[in-house]
């Protein structure tokens, strides 16, 4: 519920030293809910419906009370981090406007926000574009943090990296493959535990050049779309984690939240490129459609789901280790003719379906 912040030794607070809640702290935070936000007050609890009226600079922000609200984007906001906390219940914050969100300001080189969405019954809306910063030339890197819903509206220009450390980043056909900055540069989206839902027919590319890379960390990550929907990664994906394929109901949609229609990632899955990714496929719920060369190395485990062959693609398999555990999986070879020349399933509990 707070930004973590060191104690000053004030009185009230504790020890010089020490890592407390900001919200120890006196004076700490400033309190709007109205109007214009002012620039050079550092931490910001915004508790209303506010402007963004001059370009302005500010360490925090903190959404803390459980309301809907949106943050009017008229000119440049500079943010170095954004708090969502479970106190905002099922209500959505909305940036929106026709200026765009940078990071704080630096001296050339690179700089990020970072935003911790805490809030699993509603969603952030960014529907402001996320931009390199204008006066300081920096490059600008996203991170998103927390086991919510961050809905990704705008086509942002940022060309650095993004980082989706937990959660759901939820993209659709406004936003595109630039909710992940701009699609020419096609710098990586580095997923470390997180997931990524298309409500679209989505491509991470640009009109099919700059495909960007995809780097799976230690965590791993989740690539789904919703039903009816395609998320093409035609990128490389890379890196020590796992690929899981497919979501439950998406965070923050679904009864009892801001978003009453539940959204649940069950749509098809396409792997089109040259990957490297060593932690092996997970088979979650949905289709994963996919090309020679594109599971990377590890097993192939299905927990659901259906695996189905590209077009043209004849890919055996039983070369890498595949389980069926109990909720079992489809083998859909989408009317090519694949021999798999060992067994499969490795004594899993589950079923497997085979189709032509």
């Amino acid at each position: 519920d707070d930004w973590a912040a060191i104690s000053t030794g004030a009185a009230g607070t504790a020890q010089s030293g020490n890592v407390v809640g900001g919200s120890q702290i006196s004076g700490f935070y400033t309190a709007v809910n109205t109007g214009n936000m002012t620039s050079g007050l550092n931490n910001m609890d915004i508790t209303g419906g506010v402007t963004v009226h001059n370009t302005s600079a500010w360490q925090t922000w903190r959404f803390n009370a459980a309301v809907a609200l949106t943050v009017n984007f008229t000119a440049i906001g500079s943010v170095g981090g954004v708090l969502i906390t479970p106190n905002v219940g099922a209500n959505n914050i909305t940036f929106s406007g026709n200026n765009s969100m940078e990071p704080t300001r630096g001296s050339g080189g690179s700089t990020e926000t970072i935003i911790w969405q805490n809030n699993t019954a509603g969603e952030l809306v960014l529907s402001e574009v996320y931009a390199n910063g204008s006066s300081s030339g920096a490059t600008a890197n996203l991170a998103q943090a927390g086991p919510g819903t961050v809905l990704y509206n705008a086509v942002s220009s940022y060309t650095g990296q993004t980082y989706l450390d937990g959660g759901c980043a939820l993209i659709n056909a406004t936003s595109g493959d630039a909710a992940f900055g701009a699609p020419a540069t096609a710098a990586n989206l580095n997923i470390n535990g997180g997931t990524v839902v298309a409500n679209a027919n989505v491509t991470l590319d640009s009109s099919g050049s700059s495909k960007r890379p995809v780097v799976l960390n230690n965590n791993g990550g989740s690539l789904a779309a919703t039903t009816g929907n395609t998320l093409t990664v035609d990128g490389v994906v890379s890196g020590a984690g796992s690929i899981t394929i497919g979501s439950s109901t998406v965070p923050g949609t679904g009864p009892g939240t801001a978003n009453t229609t539940a959204l649940t990632g069950n749509g098809t899955v396409v792997l089109s490129g040259a990957n490297s990714y060593t932690g092996g496929t997970v088979l979650y719920n949905g289709i994963l459609n996919f090309v020679t060369g594109a599971l990377g190395a590890g097993g192939v485990t299905f927990n659901g789901g259906t695996l189905q062959w590209g077009g043209s693609t004849t890919t055996d398999i039983s070369s890498q280790t595949v389980t069926v555990n109990s909720a079992g999986g489809t083998l859909d070879v989408n009317g090519n003719s694949v021999t798999l020349a060992n067994p499969i399933g490795n004594g899993g509990s589950g079923a497997l379906t085979v189709k032509s």
